[in-house]
């Protein structure tokens, strides 16, 4: 077994350690899905838009229901890890090690992944499909929102990657984490998908990497898109990953050069 699928499995197994904490993480994204599912009942209700560009009630409720368990799968500490690391100066004992930091901490984030896949993304999704008569796609399209999943979490973890980073400029960077959170889950259509949103902030939306961890799989998942769109949607998806490649190696390197020339 190499080094950094260790780090795969021990992050795995100490969070099966703690399934407590898993099941309270089920229960409480359970609670919210349901005020969330509410809310847009009773907009649908109020409103009368029963049918608003092809997108019905129950469309929405799927669609609530597949973010929420999104949210739970793509969820990461790196921003926390790396502002510590950096505060503390043990990213100096990291660059001893010969293993890449990225490298381990994507590890690590896949061995919580396997966890919640398993404990909390299947249950949350399980639990209000069997109440809510949840409609699946078809294999082929399952396959694809897998595809299109597991690209957006690469996504989102190069992003908190990356503002982890910024911590070799700017001290306690942790903060910026709910920041994110809350940008990400309005550009990306977490809440509010973007057939919902305003011309000006759907063109913002389509300049950033955002969309493609929410909006691109659920719209598979739902169907809504054709298999030539998909594959640009995947294309784009490659695309993104390869730029925030980019931009995360550079601002490592300059960060790096700034430790060593302040002697950290």
């Amino acid at each position: 077994m190499s080094l950094y699928m260790r780090f795969l499995l021990n992050a795995f197994l100490s969070k099966v350690a703690y399934k407590f904490d898993a099941y309270l993480g089920v229960i409480s994204q359970c609670v919210f899905l349901f005020i969330h599912i509410s809310i847009w009942k009773a907009l649908y209700i109020s409103a009368e838009i029963v049918d608003v560009s092809s997108i019905d009630l129950k469309t929405m409720i799927t669609y609530s229901v597949i973010s929420a368990g999104i949210s739970l799968f793509i969820n990461n500490s790196v921003i926390g890890i790396m502002d510590q690391k950096i505060r503390t100066g043990e990213i100096a004992i990291d660059l001893l090690r010969p293993m890449n930091l990225k490298t381990t901490l994507f590890y690590r984030k896949m061995g919580d992944t396997c966890f919640v896949m398993i404990f909390q993304f299947l249950p949350v999704v399980m639990i209000f499909s069997f109440i809510l008569r949840i409609n699946y796609p078809s294999i082929e399209f399952l396959l694809y929102f897998f595809i299109t999943l597991i690209n957006g979490m690469i996504i989102y973890f190069l992003i908190t990657y990356i503002i982890g980073l910024i911590g070799f400029w700017y001290l306690s960077v942790w903060h910026l984490s709910r920041l994110l959170q809350d940008l990400v889950r309005l550009l990306s259509g977490s809440f509010i998908p973007l057939w919902f949103f305003p011309d000006i902030l759907s063109t913002i939306s389509l300049y950033l990497p955002f969309r493609f961890i929410y909006f691109v799989p659920i719209s598979i998942f739902l169907g809504k898109v054709d298999v030539l769109e998909i594959y640009i949607m995947i294309a784009l998806q490659i695309m993104w990953i390869l730029i925030l490649t980019i931009i995360e190696k550079v601002l490592w390197f300059k960060g790096i050069e700034k430790l060593v020339i302040q002697g950290g």
